[in-house]
């Protein structure tokens, strides 16, 4: 109860001295509370659907906050154009010491990790943004292969796993077989990107890697937030 009173008394107190709020959905832009809900209602007229912007996570500064949102799409229209991920009070916590089964069928949990940043992704196979970052999550693990850990955790069987990583390669450590885990964190999307620290508390909850418009057409991002937050963990441990 204290930790979520001082989690809502900062988000209050910064919220109240900051000169502006803005509103990203990690492609750089950087939009005002009306705009942003002037964009949810564009994409629900486009799409005869309806959106709400739901907040991940946030960063204070000392002369703005930005609210970084992802757009859920939903059946019927939401009380609020704009709400809070259920994920997102998770921040700053500790992340459940899970026990789960690796794709060899051996029981391993997260406090084995300890140590070490970890970047947990959440995926399936069937799930075509999952697999369109597959790629790039490979280039940040070798980037990093020797100062973070990074694991892939899904809901699929052993067989369905090895089938998918015989033609489709995915360098992570594969956790499998899990939905307690997703349950008790209250997952709400995929593909999910959540970065913890040598200690296991969570230190962002970020998504999926978010697409960019090229001259081409649209293609998978870089994935710049992830690298930056990875880089400033390395860097912190060896200071």
């Amino acid at each position: 109860m204290k930790t979520s009173l001082l989690i809502l008394f900062s988000f209050a107190y910064t919220s109240l001295y900051s000169q502006k709020v803005y509103y990203s959905n990690l492609n750089n832009n950087r939009l005002s509370k009306m705009e942003l809900i002037t964009l949810t209602k564009s994409l629900s007229q486009q799409d005869s659907a309806f959106y709400h912007a739901e907040i991940n996570h946030s960063i204070f500064k000392s002369d703005s906050t930005i609210h970084f949102v992802s757009f859920i799409k939903q059946s019927k229209k939401p009380p609020k154009h704009i709400d809070y991920s259920p994920m997102y009070f998770l921040l700053g916590r500790q992340f459940p010491d899970f026990k789960i089964l690796n794709i060899e069928l051996d029981t391993i949990s997260l406090s084995y990790f300890y140590g070490k940043p970890t970047l947990l992704n959440f995926w399936f196979s069937d799930c075509p943004p999952c697999v369109a970052e597959i790629p790039i999550l490979n280039g940040i693990a070798k980037e990093f292969e020797n100062e973070v850990n990074f694991l892939a955790i899904t809901f699929e069987p052993q067989k369905v796993v090895r089938s998918f990583l015989s033609e489709n390669p995915f360098s992570f450590y594969h956790l499998i077989n899990e939905f307690d885990l997703m349950k008790k964190i209250k997952l709400d999307g995929y593909p999910m990107n959540i970065l913890i620290d040598e200690n296991g508390k969570i230190i962002r909850i970020m998504g999926g890697i978010p697409f960019i418009e090229t001259e081409t057409g649209r293609k998978i991002g870089e994935a710049k937030l992830i690298r930056s937050e990875l880089s400033k963990l390395t860097e912190s441990q060896k200071n």
